[in-house]
């Protein structure tokens, strides 16, 4: 078909990839479940593969695999572990009649692990830029949980800094790929598959309240992208109507609900129980007051009410306490105060 050409069939003539090669049916092999890539792929770019490697006699590459029945690895049937786009590609050239069905392909067969076969996919496709980020961060949250499963929460934590340290990547980047498999809403996620909204975009809502990630994806999918806010914009509306932890009373390892992240600086999402926390808090400061200043006068404001300073007059004898609880929990002491008589 070729005239002197070498047979479609043959030995890779580039590098090989994980160990000894053998030629493998390409009936024998299928597609894993496992790939982190769940888009098609694209008709035009595998044409353009089936071309290469008709023109080249071969694949440049041969393919990785894994028998799927681990006490059947001479005979398979085996799944990809690297190298789909070839197998596909190879999969038109039957199709046209370029090579006959029984054609076999070049593959090294290894023994993996779900675990190490999933991580090998990633390097692949990482590596070629064929991932998106939600395709990645789906590909990560998976092994994080099998990880989590497996060994505890506390073993889990090592697959970030493993995965970082295999792709050359921060902890930082799995750590925000994650989230926007495993906080970012549908609604939101959709958006950015279908480049409605900007990664920037959904990576500060993937820390926002649910509520909060619909209601800002709804008003951005409406504008084009030229049109739509900043990340940082959005970011900051989102800060603005919830409790700086900063300002928390309370010791910082009691509040273990969701927060949102913004400008170096965490918020408390879950604002009833941050509330509960502060009042807790407070009042205890306030007792605490009570009983040093053995029943001298204490003031205590609730939110929204105003201390008004022309009443107070500020010195270094007095034995009151005055504390203002402030909008999203800030709050102030002011001692020594004694009240004007007027």
């Amino acid at each position: 078909l070729f005239g002197e050409r070498p047979s479609l069939g043959g030995a890779p003539n580039g590098p090989v990839t994980g160990g000894a090669v053998r030629m493998i049916a390409h009936s024998a092999i299928q597609p894993s479940a496992l790939n982190p890539r769940k888009r098609g792929f694209d008709p035009e770019s595998l044409q353009t593969l089936a071309q290469s490697i008709e023109a080249h006699g071969g694949l440049m590459q041969n393919l990785v695999v894994r028998p799927i029945d681990p006490d059947a690895s001479e005979t398979g049937p085996f799944e990809i572990v690297a190298g789909e786009r070839r197998w596909r590609a190879y999969a038109l050239l039957i199709a046209n009649g370029a090579v006959p069905d029984t054609v076999e392909l070049p593959c090294a067969v290894r023994t993996l692990s779900d675990d190490d076969a999933m991580e090998l996919m990633l390097v692949e496709n990482m590596e070629r830029q064929d991932l998106s980020p939600m395709e990645e961060g789906r590909a990560f949250l998976e092994l994080w949980n099998r990880r989590r499963q497996a060994f505890g929460a506390r073993k889990a934590g090592d697959v970030v800094k493993h995965l970082a340290a295999r792709l050359n990547r921060s902890d930082r980047f799995i750590q925000k790929r994650i989230r926007l498999a495993r906080d970012l809403v549908p609604e939101a996620q959709a958006a950015l598959e279908e480049g409605k909204i900007l990664l920037a975009h959904a990576e500060v809502l993937a820390t926002a309240p649910k509520d909060t990630q619909r209601a800002q994806t709804g008003l951005l999918t409406v504008l084009p992208l030229e049109a739509q806010p900043t990340a940082r914009a959005i970011g900051q509306s989102i800060a603005n109507d919830l409790p700086d932890l900063s300002l928390a009373v309370f010791k910082r390892k009691d509040y273990d609900a969701a927060v949102f992240e913004f400008d170096g600086k965490d918020f408390a999402v879950d604002i009833p129980f941050f509330a509960r926390l502060q009042d807790k808090a407070i009042e205890a400061k306030r007792a605490a007051y009570k009983a040093a200043l053995s029943g001298d006068e204490i003031e205590f404001l609730e939110e929204g009410d105003v201390f008004k300073q022309s009443l107070y007059e500020n010195g270094q004898t007095g034995s009151g306490v005055f504390i203002e609880v402030q909008d999203k929990g800030a709050w102030r002491v002011a001692r020594f105060i004694e009240k004007l008589e007027r």
